[in-house]
C-alpha cells in the first residue's frame, strides 16, 4: 500500500482495472493453456524426456481443476516470483523452451475463470498451500496473499501442483458445461502442443488423452535450419492434400504453436487463394533459451512484429515458399480469373454441359486456343 504525503500523486493501478486489462482481450481457452505451459515448462526444467509426465484437466460448470505431476513448485519459489505479475528474474535465466516469458499467464487465468483459487504444490524439498479469493483481494489495499508452508516434503510421489477453482465466472460456468466446446479445446490443445506430446507428455481432459495425429499424405518441399547465438529454427514446407483451412503457415515457438494456418501478410503468403496453393503446409519451429528472442506476444497468440526476430524469420519464410512452388506438381501451370456476366455464363454452363465457372472459363479458353488455330 502507498503512504502519501502532500506532495506525492498516487499512480498505483486499481486492482479492478487491473484485472480487467489482464482478461480483456484473452478468450478463455487460451487462458487454460496458460495454466498448462507452466506444466509443462516445470517438466522440461526436470528433464528432457517427457515420458513420464501428466498432465489432467476436469472441469464443468461447478469446478476447473488442474493437477500435474511435472515437479512443483518450492516455497522459495511460491513467495518470490511464481505468484507475481511480472518476475524480477532476467530473462537470461529462463530455462531452455520456455514459454512463460511475461510471467503473467498464471495469473490472469485465475482471474478469468473464477473467483476461489487453491494452489497445492509439492517438489522433493518442501510444499505448500495457498487460497486466493479474488474479491476480497480486489477489495483489500494489500497485494500480499498469505501461504501455508508445510515443511520438508516426505511424500514424493505427491510431487506435482494441483489447482482448484470455484464460483466460476458467467461465461467458464456457459462453456464448461458445452460440449462442443470440451471438444474444441482438446482439438486446440492436440494442435498447439502437438510436439510436446509426440516427445511423450500425457495430457487427459475430462478423462479423454490427447492424442495428435499426423497426415500420412504430406511429402516435403523444402527445409531450412538455422541456428545462430539468439535462437534456432527449422523451417518446414509440405505439400498434402488440397484443403484451404489447413493450408498457410503453423509457427512454433519453444514447442507452442501460436499461429494456425496463416494465409495473411504476417507470415508473408502473398500468393493468394488459388486452389492449386490448397496443397501448402508450412512449419516453422523456432527456440530459444531466452524467451525473449522469440516473437512471443503476451496471449502467445499470434506474432509481437516489433519484435527483430520477426522480421528474420518472415524473411526465411517468404524465401522458403519461393522456393516451394516450381517443385509443386502443378508448378507449371498458371491460373486465370476474370468476371462476366452471370446470366452469360450459365448460358455456356448449359451449353458446354458442364456443372462450375472454372470449367467454362477452361472449355472457352480451349475453344478459343482451337478456333483460331494457335499454337503454344
Amino acid at each position: 500500500m502507498l503512504i502519501m504525503d502532500s506532495n506525492t500523486v498516487n499512480m498505483e493501478p486499481t486492482k479492478r482495472l487491473f484485472i480487467e486489462i489482464l482478461t480483456k482481450d484473452i478468450k478463455l481457452e487460451k487462458a487454460i493453456l496458460d495454466l498448462i505451459d507452466n506444466s509443462i515448462d516445470a517438466a522440461k526444467k526436470l528433464n528432457k524426456n517427457l515420458e513420464k509426465f501428466k498432465i489432467r484437466l476436469t472441469l464443468d460448470n461447478k469446478i476447473f481443476k488442474i493437477e500435474d505431476n511435472c515437479g512443483g513448485i518450492t516455497v522459495e519459489e511460491a513467495k518470490k516470483d511464481a505468484f507475481r505479475f511480472g518476475s524480477e528474474n532476467s530473462d537470461e535465466k529462463a530455462n531452455q523452451d520456455s514459454v512463460g516469458h511475461y510471467h503473467i499467464g498464471m495469473k490472469r487465468a485465475f482471474f478469468k475463470i473464477g473467483n476461489i483459487i487453491k494452489v497445492d504444490s509439492a517438489t522433493n524439498k518442501d510444499y505448500f498451500s495457498l487460497t486466493i479469493n479474488v474479491n476480497k483481494w480486489r477489495k483489500s489495499p494489500e497485494w500480499n496473499i498469505n501461504l501455508k508452508s508445510f515443511g520438508i516434503n516426505s511424500d514424493l510421489n505427491s510431487i506435482g501442483t494441483k489447482i482448484n477453482i470455484k464460483e466460476l465466472s458467467e461465461e467458464a460456468k456457459d462453456k464448461f458445461n458445452n460440449e462442443k466446446f470440451i471438444e474444441g479445446l482438446r482439438e486446440e490443445i492436440a494442435q498447439t502442443y502437438k510436439d510436446v506430446i509426440k516427445k511423450g507428455i500425457t495430457i487427459i481432459v475430462n478423462g479423454y488423452v490427447i492424442l495428435t495425429s499426423r497426415s500420412v499424405n504430406e511429402t516435403e518441399l523444402v527445409r531450412y535450419k538455422i541456428d545462430n547465438k539468439k535462437y534456432t529454427v527449422e523451417i518446414i514446407l509440405k505439400k498434402d492434400r488440397p484443403n484451404y483451412e489447413e493450408s498457410g503457415w503453423n509457427i512454433y515457438l519453444n514447442d507452442r504453436r501460436v499461429v494456425a494456418s496463416d494465409k495473411t501478410d504476417l507470415t508473408g503468403w502473398d500468393i493468394g487463394a488459388e486452389e492449386q496453393y490448397h496443397v501448402i503446409r508450412g512449419y516453422v519451429y523456432a527456440k530459444a533459451k531466452r524467451t525473449g528472442a522469440l516473437p512471443f506476444t503476451t496471449t502467445k497468440d499470434g506474432l509481437d512484429t516489433s519484435n527483430p526476430t520477426y522480421a528474420e524469420l518472415k524473411s526465411l519464410m517468404i524465401k522458403a515458399l519461393d522456393e516451394s512452388l516450381p517443385k509443386l506438381s502443378n508448378g507449371d501451370y498458371a491460373t486465370i480469373s476474370y468476371k462476366r456476366p452471370r446470366k452469360d455464363v450459365e448460358g455456356l454452363k448449359k451449353m458446354f454441359k458442364v456443372r462450375y465457372y472454372k470449367n467454362v472459363g477452361e472449355k472457352t479458353y480451349d475453344e478459343y486456343i482451337k478456333q483460331n488455330n494457335i499454337e503454344l
